[in-house]
C-alpha cells in the first residue's frame, strides 16, 4: 500500500511539475519577447536559453526565432561596447602586440557572454575594423527544421545583415537573391539602400546581375517613386556617350553608355561646368552592365518608369489579414492582444462573402491587437474600417526607428499624427498611408490624397515595432470594425 501511495505521490508531483513548466514557459516566452522587443537582447537570451531544452518542436521555432534575433542584437550592441578593441584586432595591424591584447580580450569576453547566454558569438576579422557576429548555428539549424516556416522570411533578412558585416562584397548578389526569393518584402528598401551603400564603397556589379537588379529597382520604384534612391536612377540621353575616369572633358575615357542604359548616380560634382553651350554638373554613374565612371549632367534624365512592363503588375502585399481565420473566438489567428487588453471586447462576424473584426470596449478596459510585423521605415499600411461609437485607433504602424503612424476615428472625423480631417468616419472607408523614409507619410482615403507630409511622432503606447488596430484606451467606451489590413 505504501508503495502504491509512494508512486501516486511521485506522479501527481510531476504532473504539477510538468503542468508548471508549461505555464511558466508560456508566461516566460512572452516576457523574452517583451525583453527583445525593448532591446534588452541579453535578459531575453537569459529566459530562453532557460526554457529552450524544455521546450516542444512547435515551441522551439518560435524560440529559434526570438534566439537568432537576440544574439544578432546584441553583437550589434557589443561592437559598440568594445569598439576600441575592435580597431586594435583589424587585420592592418595584425602582428603587432596590441592587435594580439585586443583579440584576445574580445574572445574572452565572448566566450564569458556564450557560457552565460547559450550564444555563439565570434570575433570576425575585417581590415580597418573587426565585427562581432554570430557564428550562424541556430540560422543553420533552424533553416533545416523549420523549412517554409512563416519565420524564415525575417530570418533570412537577418542572415543578409551578417552578410554585409562579414563579407561585404557579397551583398549586392545576395540582396538581389533575397528579393527574387520574396518580391513582395517589406524589406525592398533595405535591400535598395545595401546596393547603393556598396556600389559607393567601389562594389562592381556582377555580370549575371543585371536582370535581378532591374527587377528590384523597378519593384521598388513602383513601391517609393519620390523616394531619395528613386532620385539617384537615370536613363542615358543618346548613342555612344562617353563615361570618363573624373569629371570633365580632359579626362580618361573609361567605356561608352547608350540610351536604354540605366545608371544609378554614385556621386556628383561639387560646382557645375560648362561644356559648350550646356552648365551642368558632372555624375559619377554605375550601369547595371557593371560600367563605372563620370558623364556629363546633359546625357541624363530621370528615370522613366513608364517604360518598363514590370512597372504596371501589382505588387503583391507583404502582410495581408482578411480576418477569416480566428485561434479562438476573441483572437484573429496572426494577432495578439496589446498587453493589459480585456480580450472580450473584441470579436468576430461573417456577412455574405466578407468576414470582420469587431471592437466593443467598455470605458474601464484597455483592449487593441498588435501583430508583430518587421516593420521598416518605407512602408504602405492599408485598412478597411469604420467608426461607431466614441473614439478608437482603427490602426497604428511602429517602425523599426520607435517612431510611429497612427489613424484614430471619432464621430464625422479622422484623426493622423494629431492632425484633424473632417469626415463621416461612420460609413466604411479605405484608409492607406504611405512613407519612403519613416519621416513622413501620405494619407489616402479612397485612393483620394487627403493629407500629405504626416510628420512622424513617439508615443510611449505604441513604442514596439509592429502593427495595432482597434485599440481603445481605458476610460473610452469605444465601437468600430475593420475588414482588412494590408501592408507591405
Amino acid at each position: 500500500m505504501k508503495k502504491v501511495l509512494l508512486v501516486v505521490t511521485i506522479i501527481a508531483v510531476l504532473a504539477a511539475i510538468t503542468t508548471g513548466i508549461i505555464y511558466v514557459s508560456g508566461t516566460d516566452m512572452d516576457d523574452a519577447i517583451e525583453q527583445f522587443e525593448g532591446g534588452d537582447y541579453d535578459d531575453a537570451l537569459v529566459i530562453i536559453k532557460k526554457l529552450f531544452p524544455l521546450a516542444k518542436y512547435d515551441a522551439k521555432e518560435r524560440m529559434y526565432y526570438y534566439r537568432i534575433r537576440s544574439v544578432n542584437g546584441l553583437a550589434d550592441e557589443l561592437e559598440k561596447k568594445y569598439d576600441d578593441e575592435l580597431l586594435e584586432a583589424a587585420l592592418e595591424k595584425k602582428g603587432t602586440p596590441e592587435y594580439d591584447e585586443a583579440f584576445a580580450y574580445l574572445n574572452k569576453k565572448l566566450k564569458g557572454y556564450n557560457d552565460d547566454l547559450g550564444t555563439d558569438l565570434k570575433v570576425h576579422p575585417a581590415r580597418k575594423q573587426s565585427r562581432i557576429i554570430s557564428g550562424g548555428s541556430f540560422y543553420n539549424t533552424f533553416v533545416a527544421r523549420y523549412r517554409g516556416s512563416r519565420y524564415i522570411e525575417d530570418l533570412d533578412y537577418e542572415e543578409l545583415k551578417r552578410i554585409v558585416k562579414t563579407t561585404p562584397e557579397r551583398i549586392i548578389t545576395a540582396s538581389i537573391a533575397y528579393y527574387l526569393k520574396y518580391p513582395g518584402s517589406s524589406y525592398t528598401a533595405h535591400l535598395v539602400k545595401y546596393v547603393f551603400g556598396a556600389l559607393e564603397k567601389g562594389a562592381k556589379i556582377p555580370g549575371d546581375a543585371k536582370d535581378g537588379l532591374k527587377s528590384l529597382l523597378v519593384s521598388y520604384g513602383k513601391q517609393y517613386s519620390t523616394s531619395p534612391e528613386m532620385n539617384r536612377l537615370f536613363d542615358i540621353k543618346g548613342e555612344g556617350i562617353n563615361i570618363r575616369s573624373s569629371p570633365g572633358v580632359d579626362a580618361g575615357r573609361v567605356g561608352s553608355v547608350s540610351a536604354g542604359d540605366l545608371a544609378i548616380q554614385l556621386a556628383k560634382s561639387m560646382d557645375t561646368t560648362q561644356v559648350g553651350d550646356i552648365r551642368d554638373y558632372w555624375y559619377h554613374i554605375a550601369t547595371l552592365e557593371g560600367k563605372k565612371g563620370w558623364i556629363f549632367g546633359k546625357f541624363l534624365t530621370r528615370l522613366d518608369m513608364s517604360r518598363f512592363k514590370e512597372s504596371s503588375a501589382e505588387i503583391p502585399w507583404g502582410f495581408e489579414d482578411l480576418f477569416s481565420a480566428w485561434s479562438d473566438s476573441n483572437t484573429p489567428e496572426q494577432w495578439n492582444h496589446i498587453s493589459e487588453a480585456h480580450a472580450l471586447a473584441i470579436s468576430f462576424r461573417k456577412e455574405v462573402n466578407r468576414s470582420m473584426v469587431q471592437l466593443k470596449a467598455p470605458a474601464d478596459k484597455t483592449a487593441g491587437l498588435y501583430n508583430r510585423y518587421p516593420a521598416t521605415r518605407a512602408f504602405t499600411i492599408e485598412a478597411e474600417g469604420r467608426h461607431l461609437k466614441g473614439s478608437l485607433t482603427l490602426f497604428a504602424y511602429v517602425t523599426d526607428q520607435g517612431t510611429s503612424f497612427r489613424i484614430d476615428l471619432s464621430e464625422e472625423t479622422v484623426h493622423v499624427n494629431g492632425r484633424s480631417i473632417p469626415a463621416h468616419a461612420g460609413e466604411w472607408h479605405t484608409y492607406r498611408l504611405e512613407s519612403t523614409d519613416g519621416k513622413f507619410a501620405t494619407l489616402y482615403i479612397d485612393n483620394d490624397m487627403v493629407s500629405g507630409r504626416i510628420p512622424a511622432i513617439k508615443e510611449a503606447p505604441f513604442s514596439t515595432r509592429g502593427i495595432y488596430c482597434l485599440v481603445s484606451a481605458k476610460g473610452n467606451e469605444s465601437e468600430g470594425e475593420l475588414r482588412s489590413v494590408k501592408v507591405r
